[in-house]
């Protein structure tokens, strides 16, 4: 999907247009340096899958661009991300109003800008899968329908049996093709109804995978969003109270349950020092500290220990020690989150970046490592303001 991925880049800077050049260099990408020479491309064959469109250009700035491609019936379903070196609200929430899928802030970070593309191209892969499912389906109502109609038509049960069949299809395909716009909610939404209606079992495989995939998509969404808002935001997306870190680590153990069961793990918590409570973001450091607990059984063996400090000093710190594989050798370049692939779900650094940003954002830090002989280990570190 990557290697085919088409992409337009519309913007007047000869500089960006070389280092977005460099970083999506995978993909095959075309290059427009005013806005009226950017639509025009868009409608050529083969149109691209995604539209990199800077904001600030002589002529028609990035916002008319946009508008206009959203318009043209050819390309309003392009998904367009904004090139902007501002960081200013409203025209953030311009920009989605008119219909960009996303922002990128210069100067841009590699990490970010290859995560947001990856995201929006696997949407549009995804979209196109459903797609070509749903002319499947098409395909197959109307040759049902068009049997019934051969070989029934004087029956008043298969004429009952056939308006019904074709009252389900056009509902069902008016439900699909609304959705279709926005391609998350509605493989997500319709996955299941699209498997309940087919009995082939080739296709039932497809929409198992591809249901796979959305699951794996939204979480993987969901993260972005997250670190989309804290890479934004930054420490104006904590909201600050005095969190009890002792029974926000209990509360994950128990929703990790299964999990923990399945591997027959043993999970030793102990605390240091004088327990308080530090006055922190309660929503994001669950979504921290649950990335960290999750990798950790994750990379866990079976019938394996994992040990969780909370250590209360001047400085709040969590501290977790599993028996696992241990980081790659591309994670311990502390090159990149994101960069690494031997994960059981192959994404194993993105949890961990938004960990990494939960704590930066609170003006702390996150660390990790392997153990001398087996295992790894990672720490949190959270000052007490």
């Amino acid at each position: 999907m990557d290697k085919n991925a088409r992409i337009l880049i519309i913007d007047d800077s000869p500089e960006n247009i070389e280092v977005l050049g460099e970083l999506l260099k995978h993909y095959d990408r075309i290059v427009a340096t005013d806005g009226e020479k950017g639509i025009q491309l868009a409608q050529r064959k083969p149109q691209p899958d995604l539209i990199l469109l800077d904001i600030v250009m002589p002529g028609m700035s990035g916002f008319e661009v946009c508008k206009e491609l959203k318009k043209l019936e050819s390309t309003k379903s392009i998904p367009i991300i904004f090139i902007t070196s501002k960081n200013d609200r409203s025209d953030i929430l311009k920009g989605f109003q008119i219909g960009a899928q996303d922002f990128i802030t210069k100067p841009f970070d590699s990490r970010e800008l290859i995560a947001r593309v990856k995201t929006q191209l696997e949407l549009v892969f995804n979209r196109k899968k459903l797609e070509a499912i749903n002319d499947w389906l098409e395909e197959q109502v109307m040759l049902r329908t068009q049997e019934l109609i051969d070989t029934n038509k004087k029956l008043i049960n298969a004429n009952n049996e056939l308006r019904h069949l074709d009252a389900s299809k056009a509902e069902f395909l008016k439900l699909i093709s609304h959705e279709i716009r926005t391609p998350l909610n509605g493989i997500l939404g319709f996955s299941q109804i699209i498997k309940d209606s087919v009995k082939d079992s080739m296709v039932t495989d497809m929409i198992d995978m591809l249901d796979e995939s959305c699951k794996r998509l939204e979480d993987f969404s969901y993260r972005a969003l997250d670190i989309s808002t804290l890479k934004i935001k930054k420490e104006k997306a904590i909201y600050r109270v005095k969190t009890d870190v002792v029974d926000l680590v209990n509360r994950i153990i128990e929703e990790e349950k299964n999990a923990i069961s399945c591997k027959k793990l043993k999970i030793n918590i102990h605390t240091v020092g004088q327990i308080y409570q530090p006055e922190l973001d309660p929503n994001f450091l669950h979504k921290g500290l649950f990335n960290v607990i999750d990798n950790a059984i994750k990379f866990s063996s079976e019938n394996g220990e994992i040990d969780i400090e909370l250590i209360f000093e001047d400085r709040f710190r969590f501290r977790i020690t599993d028996q696992g594989k241990g980081f790659n050798e591309i994670m311990l370049t502390g090159l990149s989150f994101m960069a690494s692939g031997n994960h059981v779900d192959q994404n194993p650094g993105l949890g961990l970046y938004l960990s990494a940003l939960v704590a930066r954002s609170h003006d702390g830090d996150l660390s990790y490592g392997n153990n001398p002989v087996k295992g790894a280990w990672v720490e949190m570190e959270f000052p007490n303001k």
